[in-house]
Parts: structure tokens; C-alpha cells; sequence
């Protein structure tokens, strides 16, 4: 449904000459007069701070006219005849009406917010969906929409559990061993410490929770969850062949 504003009419002096068939220069002395008495201010050039504007005469140049509320129309028009005074009052309610149906078009939010906006609300309606995957898929959302940086908020991300200090993944292990990354991770599994789900995702066992944190990632549209290792694993597995 449309939202409906309501917005003041106005009636320039040019619309009032044709109306009434006077000329322009005429009911703008008119207008000034009547400005006058009511006590507004007119300058040494003709113009009132508050209802001046300059508006394009019949061949589009700007010249020099008065935009009166319908209040001071009606004060204006009371010195016209009765058919002259008809004829601006009809003109007043037409522009009042068209002025009442005008719909206005709701205010979009900006994408960042919009976004934070459907990342909550999944959050809220889905269950199982987890926090800090959701908000790194948001924060990537709002850098790809927006052009924002967010690396800074992204590195407040929780672990999986509790967030701890400066980890490696299975190819920084490799490197310190001398070894594959695929080695590592038959070691860690080896080990009681790790094991892959049914979607080939390392999780941790209960074991390896001691070792380790699962921290969240979102790449190129995939999120998850990176096991991340402490150095202390290296003791635990460099015998493991």
C-alpha cells in the first residue's frame, strides 16, 4: 500500500495573473502590498526572504515571482472580484488534492544494514545456524555489497569454543615437521585427535579439543569451520608414522 504525505500547497504569482487575467507586474505590487501589512520584510529590489523565487516565464527564463501558502493566497484574493476569487480557490483545491495523493516511495536502508538486518532475523528463525559462521558470511556480504573493509571486526570472531592465542593449520605443522599437510592431518587422526565428518570436514574429538580450536572462515562463499592447532600437538604426533 502506498504511504500518503501530506504536502502545504503553494501558488506561484505567475498562476495567480493567469487565473485572474492580470498582469504579472501587477499582483506582484499586489502581493509586496499585502506582505507589507502583514509585516513581513521586502528588500530594496522587490523580494521577500521567505515566499521569493525566480521561476521560468512562457520562453523558460528565470524571472523574478512569488510563491504564496494557501493562507496568504486567500488573503491575497480577497481584494479580487468574487469571480476572480472562485477562480483561484478552485485552482487551490485541485492542487491541494493532487498534492494529498502523491505517494511516496519508502526509504530504502543501506545495504551494510539491510544486510545485519537478514543476518539476524536467519538467526533468529533458523535454528542450528551458527553465530560466528553467520556473522563472517554477513561481514563478507557487506565488504562485496558495499566495498566496506571489515577485516577488523572479522578478527573479533569467536573460536568455536573459547577464542585462544596464535594457532597453525596442518600445513604450518607439516613445516615444522617436514612433512605433508596430508601426513599431519593421518597423524592428528592417528592420533585419537581429529576425524572427518561425512561432508569431509575435520572436526575435533574430544582429545583433540585440548590441542586445538575450530575457528570459523567464510571463502568465497563457503563457511565453516578450520581446525587450527596449538605447537604443543607437535610432541603428540611427531612419532606417529
Amino acid at each position: 500500500m502506498s504511504n500518503i504525505v501530506e504536502t502545504p500547497v503553494t501558488m506561484s504569482s505567475r498562476e495567480i495573473a493567469e487565473l485572474t487575467g492580470k498582469q504579472h507586474k501587477h499582483v506582484m505590487d499586489d502581493i509586496r502590498k499585502m506582505l507589507a501589512d502583514l509585516g513581513y520584510d521586502i528588500d530594496e529590489s522587490g523580494r521577500s526572504a521567505e515566499f521569493s523565487a525566480d521561476l521560468p516565464d512562457s520562453y523558460g527564463r528565470l524571472q523574478p515571482a512569488f510563491l504564496l501558502p494557501r493562507e496568504l493566497t486567500e488573503v491575497l484574493i480577497l481584494g479580487y472580484s468574487a469571480a476572480l476569487r472562485l477562480k483561484v480557490i478552485r485552482r487551490l483545491r485541485e492542487l491541494e488534492q493532487a498534492q494529498l495523493t502523491l505517494p511516496v516511495s519508502p526509504a530504502i536502508p543501506d545495504p551494510a544494514t539491510t544486510l545485519l538486518a537478514i543476518g539476524k532475523g536467519l538467526l533468529d528463525m533458523v535454528p542450528g545456524i551458527n553465530p560466528a559462521i553467520m556473522a563472517a558470511k554477513t561481514l563478507t556480504a557487506i565488504t562485496d555489497n558495499t566495498g566496506l573493509d571489515t577485516s577488523a571486526m572479522r578478527l573479533a570472531l569467536p573460536a568455536s569454543d573459547t577464542p585462544t592465542e596464535a594457532l597453525l593449520n596442518a600445513t604450518q605443522l607439516g613445516k615444522l615437521l617436514g612433512i605433508s599437510a596430508r601426513k599431519v592431518n593421518k597423524r592428528l587422526t592417528d592420533a585419537g585427535l581429529q576425524y572427518r565428518d561425512d561432508k569431509g570436514n575435520w572436526l575435533l574429538t574430544p582429545e583433540g579439543t585440548k590441542h586445538a580450536e575450530a575457528l570459523p572462515f567464510e571463502r568465497r562463499g563457503h563457511a565453516g569451520y578450520q581446525v587450527m592447532w596449538r605447537s604443543t600437538v607437535v610432541g603428540l604426533i611427531e612419532t606417529h608414522h
